[in-house]
């Protein structure tokens, strides 16, 4: 089977030192870091168009003390959002309710040489300069 989106160590090879993951914390994909960043990290593979999906459950992320997400974008790297953006695209974006609370959908595209969350109903947010570039060289 091949890799469709990068691995945990490789996602944690692009951070930078002060995000360097020092233990697992709590359930899921949640991390302390060395400067007591708590980062979590989502995954997504490509898909057609240079299009990346998420489903986070931001709130419960927020709740947790969570203050980056780390969106990989298939094998091409990650973005390292801060939870203030993501709370901000969850006032306009697309969810659906679970026992655990609200989870919502996370769009991101690739176009015109930019990384950018996007909403039907709502501008474009641009992720370029959070997109940390991973090379196989």
């Amino acid at each position: 089977m091949n890799q469709t989106f990068l691995s945990f160590e490789q996602v944690k090879n692009l951070l930078s030192p002060q995000l360097k993951i020092t233990n697992k914390i709590g359930r899921g994909s949640i991390y302390d870091s060395v400067n007591h960043s708590i980062v979590a990290f989502c995954n997504s593979r490509d898909y057609e168009g240079g299009i990346w999906w998420y489903s986070v459950y931001v709130y419960n992320l927020f709740n947790y003390g969570v203050s980056k997400v780390c969106l990989t974008l298939g094998m091409h790297g990650v973005v390292v959002v801060p939870m203030s953006l993501l709370l901000e695209y969850a006032k306009y974006a697309d969810y659906k309710d679970y026992d655990q609370g609200k989870r919502f959908y996370i769009r991101i595209k690739q176009e015109n040489n930019k990384i950018l969350l996007y909403h039907s109903s709502h501008e474009d947010v641009d992720l370029t300069p959070m997109f940390l570039s991973y090379s196989l060289i």
